[in-house]
């Protein structure tokens, strides 16, 4: 399935979001996405402070079942570093696939890497 664009606004365990070494959790609604294979994550720059942001990996975690896949990415999502992307399509590289869902908690990892942060509300 897709869910069409999911933006990520208030993080449940920090007030700043994306900030270096934090792992900040977003609740999202949708319809039921079956088994995940794979994820598009992004920033348009707005907010950002150097506009630059190292992303560790991305968890996505069906609520009721505990369902979860990891999304590596150990990238830049920068206009400035590396390629240039701030978009990236990222595989799963695990599942554990125990039901279906409605509700899903997004897991994300900022990296503990000098400018790795963000500025973004």
């Amino acid at each position: 399935g897709d869910s069409g664009e999911q933006k990520l606004k208030s993080s449940e365990t920090f007030r700043d979001k994306f900030e270096r070494g934090n792992t900040d959790v977003f609740t999202v609604q949708c319809l039921d996405l079956g088994e995940l294979s794979k994820l598009r994550i992004w920033h348009d720059s707005k907010g950002f402070k150097g506009a630059s942001w190292f992303l560790d990996n991305v968890a996505v975690v069906e609520e009721e079942t505990q369902s979860r896949f990891d999304f590596p990415c150990g990238k830049w999502l920068s206009k400035s570093k590396e390629d240039k992307q701030t978009m990236r399509e990222l595989a799963c590289e695990t599942s554990d696939v125990k039901g279906r869902s409605v509700t899903y908690k997004i897991v994300v990892k900022t990296a503990d890497k000098a400018g790795a942060s963000t500025d973004s509300d």
